[in-house]
């Protein structure tokens, strides 16, 4: 099935006027969330490259707090150590498209034997 409008923002037919990007702002909530305020918007450490990134889709009720699948990118220079973050929560990852936004929540989204649906997307790994 094909959709338009990708994400729960959207869905009103709204969209970030051209040469802007839209993006998730943090709010005092997402914040106190965090098990800590230096983990807030990283991963748990676990054994991989040295410099890696990630796209994709994940649900994560302790960083956004609902159950709601949200579409990601994440970063890491240095293996999880003290580099990385997700989105747009610090520097490291640039955002060109204006439909789309970093960590918002993705509807409508694809079911068992229900409606299936698709994002098509590019993500540039600048070295």
């Amino acid at each position: 099935m094909s959709s338009e409008n990708y994400q729960l923002w959207s869905v009103s037919g709204e969209f970030c006027p051209e040469g802007t990007v839209p993006f998730r702002r943090t709010t005092e909530k997402d914040v106190l969330r965090a098990s800590s305020v230096r983990r807030f918007g990283r991963k748990f450490q676990r054994p991989v490259r040295k410099d890696t990134s990630s796209s994709g889709h994940e649900v994560s009720p302790e960083l956004y707090g609902d159950i709601y699948p949200r579409f990601i990118t994440y970063w890491t220079a240095d293996a999880y150590h003290t580099t990385g973050c997700y989105n747009l929560l610090c520097s490291g990852f640039v955002q060109t498209n204006n439909r789309i936004t970093m960590g918002a929540a993705i509807s409508p989204s694809s079911s068992y034997q229900g409606g299936q649906y698709d994002i098509s997307i590019l993500v540039w790994k600048v070295i």
